[in-house]
């Protein structure tokens, strides 16, 4: 059996998967987080699905060498079209642009509801995906930050169970770009994916400094920067 070393943002994805029974990879790509999680005896099913018929033979073949046969679905379809309400326990859907996952939730909202766990990983439009969940009434756990190849990656899990080890960070901060709330284990994490931020618009001010026709540009910037520089204040007067 080939057992897969997942980067650091689909591990992350893999510790949040945990515990789930049967689980569904929308837009599946090659497979490897539900063969990984199959392997490691994570989840006991997993439905892989893609809107392309590419993908799902891409992902066919990195399971062909592992004997999961009776465990494994491939089904093509848009979404998550190809499900039944509540056939699975957690949803994953990575690295698509967060109006793109909205999409795919709000195409069948109600389905999108009735499943336990939602684990998004948006590559854009993070705020604007926080946002409209929250609008639906979906409930946003925690966002959690993994630092991989120069980019930070965020992840936001849809859950009804709730963990006390969080840090609220909507009541620091309404701008949703900064995350809703996130874990004690991830603050450090957090607190560079800040600095981060927090030098792309230093950069950003100084690029616009001769130029008296970007003003609002330049005033989003600095409000940016004071939002960062008081959540990292609460953060540090929480000592963390």
């Amino acid at each position: 059996m080939i057992k897969y070393k997942l980067s650091k943002r689909l591990d992350m994805l893999a510790k949040l998967s945990y515990p789930s029974r049967k689980l569904a990879d929308i837009g599946t790509d090659h497979g490897y987080l539900p063969l990984y999680l199959l392997e490691n005896s994570h989840i006991e099913h997993c439905i892989l699905c893609d809107i392309n018929i590419g993908p799902l033979e891409n992902a066919k073949r990195s399971f062909r060498e592992a004997d999961f046969t009776n465990q494994t679905e491939f089904r093509l379809g848009s979404g998550i079209e190809p499900l039944e309400p509540a056939e699975v326990d957690t949803i994953v859907i990575a690295g698509m642009g967060g109006g793109l996952i909205i999409d795919i939730l709000s195409h069948d909202l109600q389905k999108s509801l009735s499943f336990e766990k939602l684990l998004l990983q948006p590559m854009t439009e993070q705020n604007v995906l926080r946002q409209w969940l929250m609008d639906q009434g979906f409930k946003i756990k925690s966002d959690y930050y993994v630092h991989e190849s120069s980019k930070y990656y965020e992840i936001i899990e849809i859950s009804s169970r709730d963990d006390d080890a969080t840090i609220d960070i909507h009541v620091h901060s309404a701008d949703l770009e900064f995350g809703y709330r996130i874990t004690r284990d991830n603050v450090s994490e957090y607190i560079k994916f800040l600095l981060y931020r927090r030098h792309k618009y230093e950069t950003i001010i100084k690029q616009l400094a001769n130029s008296a026709s970007q003003t609002s540009k330049h005033d989003a910037c600095v409000n940016k920067l004071i939002t960062i520089d008081s959540i990292l204040l609460k953060l540090k007067e929480e000592d963390l």
